[in-house]
């Protein structure tokens, strides 16, 4: 597998904020890894990253940095946000979350009144606890990794939270 190359990435300053999340998420839409950019509100990056095929790591450093930002990345298996990316956006008190999955992007917006921190793990912990319940009562690991995919949508249903899709 070719290590993602930052030198191939156009960031192009000068677009407005959407415009320029757009085009990075269609640079780093077919990449095999997930790759991440923060961006803040004028388009200056904070934070770009590049991790494995299903996970990206952030320093405490980096984490802090992109308070506020709009963070991007690509889901190379095509999937929908994970509960993961939730949490994150909840945690780092991002303005929005993007996953670019194939030929959709996904938009996790932050709530006008904020989010949820405190309630978001606790929705996130109590799905996982009534997902392991049911694997035990019924045995049943298909059931039970069903569930842990459905988590997500549960979650951004649950939270009332303001998502939106596109299609590149």
């Amino acid at each position: 597998m070719k290590a993602f190359d930052w030198n191939s990435l156009t960031v192009d300053t000068a677009l407005p904020l959407a415009e320029l999340l757009r085009s990075i998420e269609a640079q780093i839409a077919a990449v095999t890894v997930e790759v991440a950019v923060v961006l803040d509100s004028s388009g200056k990056v904070l934070v770009k990253q590049v991790g494995s095929v299903d996970r990206i790591g952030f320093t405490a450093e980096q984490e802090t940095r992109m308070r506020d930002g709009y963070f991007t990345h690509n889901h190379p298996s095509g999937a929908f946000f994970s509960v993961r990316d939730i949490l994150f956006a909840h945690d780092n008190d991002l303005a929005e979350m993007h996953v670019v999955a194939g030929a959709h992007v996904h938009r996790l917006i932050r709530p006008v009144e904020g989010w949820d921190t405190v309630r978001a793990h606790q929705a996130a912990r109590l799905e996982r606890q009534r997902a392991e319940r049911q694997l035990r009562r019924d045995a049943n690991l298909t059931k039970f990794l069903r569930r842990m995919q459905a988590a997500p949508a549960f979650l951004i249903a649950a939270l009332n939270l303001p998502t939106q899709t596109e299609t590149r």
